[in-house]
Formats: C-alpha cells, structure tokens, sequence
C-alpha cells in the first residue's frame, strides 16, 4: 500500500475515537451594546442598522474599566464626578487603542479603532451576538492539589501568566478559573506543575487514545517513519500534508493544550517526530508556554 493509503487508514482509526463530553458554559445576551469611544468615533454608530440596541457611551478624558463577558458586561467610567456604571450584553470599542488588551478578549468584546473601521463586518459581528450560545467547559481545576500559595506566600502563578485570557485570578492560598472567561487556551494546564488544572475537551485519555489508534493504524497498512503534526482547531494544514505523506495530522482545540505528555506519548507510540504547527492565531503567550516546554522535553 502506498503511504498515502496508509494515512487514510491512520485518519480513520483517529476519527473512530470517541470523545468523551465534557460540560457546557452558557451565555444569553439580547444584544444591548455598549459603545464606547470619543465623540467623532461614536457617530459612526449612526452608520448601523437601526436594529442594533447601541448606547453611546463618551469616554473623553475620563476612565473605562470593563468587566464581564457576552450577557453581562459592566463598564465603569470615572471622571470628574461620580463613577458612573453602565451594562449591557456587549461591548464595541471605538478607541484607537483597545480598553482590554487581553490576546483573548471576552466572548461580546469588539475593537473596531476608527482607521479600521468596517460598518458591514461590524454590524454583522454585533447582530450574531444576541441569543443564547454554548461552550464545552475546558477545564478541571483541583484546589486540593493547587501549588499556587503556602502559609499565605505565593509560590507558583503559571497558570496566572500563562493564561491568554486573563480568565484565573488568585484568591489566597488557590486560584480560581472564570469559565465565561476561559476560551480554552491551554496554556494554564501546559505550564501547571503538579496537574491542577486538567485539559477537558478533548481530554489527555482520548488524545492519547487517538495518537495510539492513528499509528498503530499508519504502521499495520504499510506507512514508515510517520510524523505527528499537532496543529489548531480551524486551521487548515492542508499545504503540508500534500507536500509529506507520512505526516499525520491531529487537531487540538487550541495548540498550547499540547503539552510533554501528548509529545512524548506520540514518540512512545511509534512516531518518529512531533511537528507543533504554531499558526498566526496562536497568542504570543501560548508561544512562550509551547516553547518552554519544548526546552524541558529537549
């Protein structure tokens, strides 16, 4: 058989994995949006379809904070006088720099600064975002076993600075995951060093089930030298399976949830190599989590 053949057989075994469920996180939103900028930005909200609900919201010298995620977002502004507090299912920030600088911004959250501006997209973005919407929840987090504080001294924070979203926070001797926030990154349990924070979707058993079943099959049908190639959910490797036919691919929801036991499970298993396909997308902290691991399997 031709490798090729024999990597058809590989993607079948793959693909007859069954993944096991994981829970859902929810949101509802009627699409109330809060809008935000200076004068001059905010008047393009004009140039939305009137059926979009914007409330105008002058930033001006004052101070925004926003919190929450689609649904249930507050933004408070601080000023001259009073704090002011004003809520709303989504956020469209028409600043020329974004409020939130998180490379994961919450689900609801739009910068559309006023030199990129797009009416079209944007008001499309705006009017996909009422109704309700679903998640799988990603993660497991198990306090009792968190290295995170000691007798009130912090001791670990990767999961803290590993997060591209800004979605785990310390609260004392333990941390704690926001799973509106959590869009499933993966760089929290990449970097965890004792195994606190798990992987759910899919999870360590059913990867390791499926790199298992894909070379075994790869093998058994004639393939030689097989490769993992590990790349993102949503993008499409295409370009480099047609130019190596004993690579074998496997999407992750996200690249950083790749982590030293997927690797070296895949070499355990029979691969000769293991490729991390780091596309434009992956956050630029997800590369530095990656890339230490990398360092430590090395």
């Amino acid at each position: 058989m031709s490798f090729s053949e024999a990597r058809r057989h590989a993607l079948d075994a793959r693909d007859a994995v069954n993944l096991q469920p994981t829970g859902r996180v929810t949101y509802q939103s009627t699409g109330r949006v809060i809008a935000l900028g200076d004068e001059a930005a905010l008047a393009r909200c004009e140039e939305l379809p009137a059926g979009i609900d914007v409330q105008r919201i002058a930033v001006g010298a004052g101070r925004a904070e926003i919190e929450g995620f689609l649904g249930a977002f507050a933004v408070r502004i601080e000023g001259a006088g009073e704090p002011a507090v004003y809520r709303g299912d989504a956020v469209l920030d028409l600043g020329p720099q974004p409020l939130l600088t998180h490379e994961m911004p919450p689900p609801g959250y739009i910068h559309a600064p006023p030199d990129d501006w797009q009416r079209l997209d944007t008001a499309a973005e705006l009017e996909s975002l009422s109704g309700e919407f679903e998640k799988p929840k990603y993660f497991d987090y198990d306090a009792s076993i968190c290295a995170h504080a000691v007798n009130g001294r912090t001791v670990c924070s990767r999961c803290i600075d590993a997060c591209p979203a800004g979605a785990i926070a310390s609260i004392g001797e333990r941390i704690e995951v926001n799973p509106n926030l959590c869009q499933g990154g993966g760089s929290c349990a990449t970097a965890c060093p004792s195994g606190a924070i798990r992987y759910l979707y899919p999870n360590l058993q059913d990867n390791g089930r499926r790199l298992a079943a894909m070379l075994h099959a790869y093998r058994e049908h004639g393939g030689e030298r097989p490769v993992v190639l590990f790349h993102a959910v949503g993008y499409d490797p295409d370009e480099y399976l047609q130019a190596d036919e004993n690579l074998l691919p496997i999407a992750a929801e996200e690249l950083a949830s790749v982590g030293p036991d997927l690797c070296l499970s895949a070499l355990a298993y029979g691969a000769t190599q293991v490729i991390l396909l780091v596309d434009p997308q992956v956050p630029q902290s997800a590369r530095e989590t990656l890339r230490l691991q990398l360092d430590w399997m090395h």
